[in-house]
């Protein structure tokens, strides 16, 4: 069964930004079968779509349903997806439904256990070559470009119509490549494919499938690459540059050289049926014969302002809110940081704003004061008069965003506040 026999039996409203949604049936068709109408109407075989799951009596039928049906794994999910629908309105709920999920699976849960079986392991180690994990209905949705977004989208319309693409000999989509700086969503946007095609997510453990011992590296790649072949799944070869190096670098050890080899030859016997997915930070060093195995190539870049102001529109919520200004502020200081960086400072201005019992925004502007000063003037110059329109003294605003008072008093508004 491949990985489009896998294809997401029920979709869930998950944000504003959210991917192509099509409509998907449950229950799987004969081999080289299509269906020329919907199956019957039986609890297995419902019709449901992402748009349907977005009130509160949607989710409780949901939920009610895979109770009654004893589907643990998708309650689970069911139920982390819940949470995040009401925290923004339901806080005390939400956390108290949050600590009963945390604690509710057991060491032989459906959760814990599903997929693991098996795993490939290095025979001196006894490691996992691989780490398996299902994506849920909590995995947040990466914020991304238009034009990276609009290639996940059509790789998820490609699950939905393979039968017209093999049908006029036009191969499926098997190889991709990402490529750009950390912290940038490269991972998370693997995660988030598992989860929109309802398949495991594999990644390949760098640590354990290294070896010093000749050829032994080599066979631990084939091996879980052999088990990723077995079932649907996608393969994630995470810092795939220390495995693909250049083959011209007389640095390297002839091992190296020789694992490349394998590599290739491995992706060339890569089935359509499931999907590599490759990531590496330093696209410079991969081996030239590497880059043209690649349906795709997806080029990840640091966010833009407006990217950054949505995350942080995202992130900041409920009690946590901070105004307008004060998040285009925020995003105008943070440009040219990646993903990882934003969600980083966020959750360390949340996290102080609680144990100092201090507001959300003042947390903030204190995290912002850490590293200021490492930007360009004009840019710092625009966020402290933002402040000073927010009503922040002369004398705060130069201190915060390390610009001068004498400069401030040339640009600012009249209803700044001297100190």
């Amino acid at each position: 069964m491949t990985r489009y026999c896998h294809t997401f039996h029920v979709e869930f409203l998950t944000s504003h930004r959210t991917l192509t949604e099509p409509t998907v049936w449950t229950t799987m068709p004969s081999p080289g079968v299509d269906w020329p109408n919907p199956p019957p109407n039986t609890l297995e075989s419902q019709r449901v779509s992402v748009a349907q799951i977005k009130t509160h009596s949607d989710f409780v039928y949901h939920i009610l349903r895979n109770g009654l049906t004893g589907d643990r794994l998708n309650l689970e999910r069911l139920g982390r997806r819940y949470v995040k629908f009401i925290e923004r309105d339901e806080p005390g709920t939400a956390n108290r439904l949050t600590e009963m999920l945390a604690s509710a699976p057991s060491q032989n849960s459906p959760l814990r256990d599903s997929g693991k079986q098996g795993l490939p392991v290095d025979s001196d180690s006894r490691f996992s070559l691989a780490f398996h994990e299902m994506p849920d209905l909590s995995t947040d949705e990466p914020i991304l470009p238009d034009s990276v977004r609009k290639q996940f989208e059509n790789l998820i319309l490609e699950t939905h119509k393979h039968h017209e693409l093999r049908k006029n000999g036009i191969p499926l989509s098997r190889l991709l490549l990402f490529s750009g700086p950390p912290g940038v969503g490269k991972t998370m946007s693997a995660k988030w494919l598992a989860f929109r095609l309802n398949v495991p997510l594999l990644t390949l453990d760098i640590s354990a499938v290294m070896s010093s011992l000749l050829g032994k590296t080599g066979m631990n790649i084939k091996n879980i690459m052999a088990y990723a072949k077995s079932a649907p799944c996608i393969l994630f070869l995470d810092e795939f540059d220390a495995i693909a190096k250049r083959r011209d670098d007389s640095g390297d050890i002839g091992e190296l050289k020789r694992l490349v080899t394998v590599l290739l030859q491995e992706i060339d016997a890569w089935p359509e049926d499931n999907l590599l997915i490759c990531a590496t930070n330093h696209s410079s060093l991969l081996d030239p014969a590497v880059w043209r195995r690649f349906d795709h190539v997806i080029n990840f870049m640091p966010p833009s302002y407006d990217e950054i102001l949505d995350l942080i529109t995202r992130d900041m919520y409920g009690n946590m809110a901070i105004d307008d200004d004060l998040a285009q502020s925020l995003a105008l200081a943070l440009n040219g940081r990646s993903h990882s960086e934003v969600r980083t400072l966020l959750n360390r201005a949340k996290r102080a704003s609680i144990l100092q019992e201090n507001s959300v925004e003042d947390a903030i502007v204190s995290e912002i004061s850490k590293f200021i000063k490492d930007i360009p003037t004009n840019e710092r110059l625009s966020f402290a008069l933002k402040l000073l329109e927010k009503g922040w003294s002369n004398r705060k605003a130069a201190e915060i965003s390390r610009v001068s008072r004498e400069t401030l008093r040339k640009h600012r508004p009249d209803q700044a506040i001297e100190c």
